[in-house]
């Protein structure tokens, strides 16, 4: 006797499918960048066909806007009151947020600006409510600071945990959060002068160039910082200088050259100055210190170009992430000679930490203070470790 014939049970949807798509889009868009992503990739990285995305998004803008939404609801989840009771819990919370959502740093930077311009405007809203959050958390803390000197505070406390969003340095989930906790609390305590005060922004001084192609060069990195190397077209470009955009090739080959030219002189003078430190300084620490002082001066000044070369790295071939990673492992190399004991990944973490505080300085208000650099040594000093000279 043969049995009844079995009906399939009708295919459920996971209920977190929702929640699947958009982390997927969010690793997407941080590792190929918004415009190289197609909503068909998206929907084979969750395993079902381009048109069940549509169920939960109209389209790639508002799946964009989902990822980011989603970051700032957990952030807000996330952080709870920093007070001296319950502070390395609060940290270490912080960094199971930024370990989870390792991609938030790159995607505000550098895909934020896709969204149409009600969204940013919302998400910009959001971003500013967190970083007033933090300030008046940091100044209940130390409310001896000034309302200058407790922003030095809060902008390195929140570029340390979007640092990580840079790199794919790896480390066990205990140890990695530990460490980026540690790094907070120790600079939390900063010795940040505490009277300080604005001060006017200096007037914008410069000459233009005699060489077209400086000029042009010079004028891109200017609006590929500002709108993004897809969001720039040659005509942008050459209008800048005041010359059609097809004279461009003139000059440089495609667009892209001059996104290559960029990274390749922003590691050169890194690399000149690194050669001389090198040369000159009898041991690693004496080297690191000096190495320290060099690295903001270039990131204040130069703060476009290093701009450029960090959100494009996706247009500047191989050849130009091996040498951000040659120039970062020369640091990393003094670190673990100052600090034995210290793994490569942790060492690695911390540099990259640091960096990034410096290249967030120029969206803050303090960029041109004349107190910055003075704090930035100070932030460089407490990630690295470097010992308090006696």
């Amino acid at each position: 006797m043969t049995g009844a014939p079995r009906t399939a049970s009708p295919r459920r949807r996971p209920r977190d499918r929702r929640a699947q798509v958009v982390a997927a889009a969010a690793d997407l868009f941080a590792r190929r960048g918004y415009h190289a992503v197609g909503m068909t990739e998206i929907a084979e990285a969750v395993g079902v066909r381009a048109s069940a995305l549509y169920r939960h998004f109209a389209g790639k803008q508002e799946l964009l806007r989902a990822v980011f939404d989603e970051s700032f609801g957990m952030i807000n989840e996330t952080m709870p009151e920093l007070n001296t009771d319950h502070l390395d819990d609060t940290l270490l919370r912080i960094a199971d947020y930024a370990l989870q959502h390792r991609h938030f740093g790159v995607l505000w930077l550098r895909e934020a600006r896709h969204l149409n311009e009600e969204n940013l405007r919302a998400l910009t809203r959001a971003f500013d409510r967190l970083k007033a959050d933090t300030f008046i958390r940091i100044q209940a803390m130390r409310p001896s600071l000034s309302h200058t000197s407790v922003g030095m505070v809060t902008w390195p406390v929140l570029s340390v945990p979007s640092s990580i969003s840079f790199h794919e340095i790896e480390l066990p989930h205990e140890e990695y959060r530990r460490l980026l906790a540690d790094m907070l609390l120790n600079l939390l305590d900063a010795r940040i002068p505490e009277d300080l005060q604005p001060e006017p922004d200096p007037e914008p001084v410069g000459l233009m160039p005699k060489s077209r192609r400086e000029a042009l060069l010079g004028h891109a990195i200017r609006l590929f910082a500002k709108d993004g190397f897809t969001e720039v077209s040659n005509e942008d470009i050459g209008a800048a200088v005041g010359i059609s955009g097809p004279s461009i090739y003139n000059h440089f080959e495609a667009k892209k050259d001059l996104i290559v030219t960029a990274g390749r002189r922003a590691l050169g003078w890194l690399f000149m100055d690194l050669g001389h430190v090198l040369r000159t300084s009898s041991t690693a620490e004496e080297a690191l210190r000096r190495l320290v002082p060099h690295y903001i001066r270039y990131a204040l000044e130069h703060h476009e170009l290093l701009q450029v070369v960090i959100n494009e790295r996706l247009q500047t071939g191989d050849q130009g992430r091996q040498l951000k990673w040659e120039y970062v492992a020369e640091w990393t190399h003094l670190m673990q000679q100052v600090h034995p004991r210290m793994d490569l990944a942790t060492a690695q973490i911390r540099v990259h930490a640091a960096f990034n505080v410096a290249h967030d300085a120029h969206r803050t208000r303090w960029v041109r203070h004349s107190a910055t650099p003075e704090v930035l040594r100070e932030v460089f000093h407490r990630i690295l470790l470097l010992p308090e000279k006696a």
